[in-house]
């Protein structure tokens, strides 16, 4: 499906309306843009000016007759408004060229009825780009005489409704074009799922922490149950050590025991002090170990991991199944577009091979009838100004611009085939 579009801007600097003419009216020498073709740039047409025209002194002259505010224009103030409507390029190749001129016509209908007829200075077509569009200006004069851009094209809730107004236009005129998304509401879009996307990634990053933890718990579980298994191991062994008394001896000056007493305390062999000492670490790792366990609600702990990989899933099947469902749209869509090509292929050949034969006709006219093409480009002009011939005016335009096209292209290979001649 296509789309309706049209955008409005505020041109700020009269450097800046100059540079717009030579962009729409084709004046400069060079382009940077590869997208435009020069040789149908004679294809352009404005559906204003006959010609091209000097942007700010048609500006300037709007001004002077419509403009009645008491005070003086500021020098900031905005005196122009540079907008552009346009389509897709599906829409533009499927609507045989007078139809799409048509497009360009009754979307200046519109602008007329919103901006002011009289205050329209130029609607240039460009078909010498890849995509058919219209360039269109305004000077933004208010219906009391005001100068005002602000009230003219208004707020972003103005521009929306401008082209709300714009699609149900199009639509009573028999375009099948959908309403142009905002930029807003691109903007939100894009923001909405750049957000969606975050969660996602959050969300399986959380999953993949939670599973890191209930992976480390579960490891070091299973190393407490070993732990404590060596430790009661250890602790039900036998007890019993070798250990004797230590005494005190008190001797003489001669170096003999004359008295010896018990000082209280046990004295064992450095192998026994080593058991009893792991034993004590055993039985102090077993109590911490004991806390943890009591302090630890494994089934609770486990309960919400598994809770956050059931909401893992169904975000993930969530998006899974959206994805899949526009994916469909988009092959359904392709399908139709690829019949609807098919049928214009058929119906461009047809209109091309009557083309051929209408400016065969032509031709032979020409030749045979002195004056034929004054004759014609009068009669095609009477039919241009009538609206309801105007068709039949643009279809003898198109076929005299084939003819005259071959023409000049017969000219040159005959330019050419005869500077070959003299070279030989």
């Amino acid at each position: 499906m296509s789309f309706s579009i049209l955008r409005v801007a505020k041109v700020k600097s009269k450097s800046d309306t100059t540079g717009i003419q030579k962009h729409n009216q084709r004046e400069n020498k060079n382009y940077q843009n590869p997208d435009i073709d020069h040789y149908r740039t004679k294809s352009n047409y404005d559906l204003i000016n006959d010609e091209n025209i000097n942007y700010q002194q048609a500006i300037d002259k709007r001004i002077e007759e419509g403009y009645m505010g008491k005070r003086k224009i500021r020098s900031d103030a905005v005196l122009h408004v540079d907008g552009i409507i346009t389509s897709d390029s599906e829409f533009f190749e499927n609507i045989h060229p007078i139809r799409r001129k048509d497009f360009f016509k009754d979307s200046l209908e519109f602008l007329e009825k919103e901006y002011g007829k009289e205050n329209m200075i130029y609607a240039t077509v460009h078909q010498d780009e890849k995509t058919p569009h219209m360039h269109f200006g305004f000077v933004p004069l208010m219906e009391d005489g005001r100068l005002s851009a602000k009230e003219k094209v208004g707020n972003k809730k103005a521009l929306t409704d401008v082209q709300d107004r714009f699609n149900v236009f199009l639509k009573n005129k028999g375009y099948d074009l959908e309403r142009g998304v905002s930029k807003e509401i691109t903007q939100a879009e894009h923001k909405e799922m750049s957000k969606f996307k975050k969660d996602t990634v959050y969300h399986k990053e959380q999953f993949d922490k939670f599973s890191r933890k209930r992976a480390g718990m579960q490891a070091e579980y299973d190393q407490l149950i070993e732990d404590y298994s060596e430790s009661l191991e250890m602790l039900n062994k036998d007890s019993e050590f070798d250990y004797e008394d230590e005494k005190y001896q008190q001797k003489n000056i001669f170096g003999k025991v004359t008295e010896e007493t018990k000082t209280g305390r046990k004295i064992i062999n450095a192998e026994d002090f080593e058991k009893i000492e792991k034993r004590f670490k055993t039985a102090s790792q077993m109590m911490n170990v004991y806390e943890e366990m009591t302090n630890t609600d494994f089934v609770q702990e486990n309960q919400k991991l598994q809770k956050d990989k059931d909401s893992l899933k169904g975000f993930v099947k969530t998006w899974r199944d959206g994805y899949h469902e526009k994916n469909n749209e988009v092959e359904e869509l392709k399908r139709e577009n690829k019949q609807l090509k098919e049928n214009y292929d058929a119906l461009d050949r047809n209109m091309s091979r009557w083309m051929q034969n209408t400016a065969g006709v032509y031709k032979a006219l020409r030749s045979r009838f002195e004056g034929f093409e004054e004759a014609y480009d009068d009669f095609s002009a009477f039919l241009s100004k009538n609206e309801l011939t105007e068709h039949l005016g643009a279809f003898m335009d198109e076929i005299k611009q084939n003819v005259h096209t071959f023409d000049k292209e017969k000219q040159k290979k005959r330019e050419k085939s005869k500077g070959f001649d003299l070279e030989l």
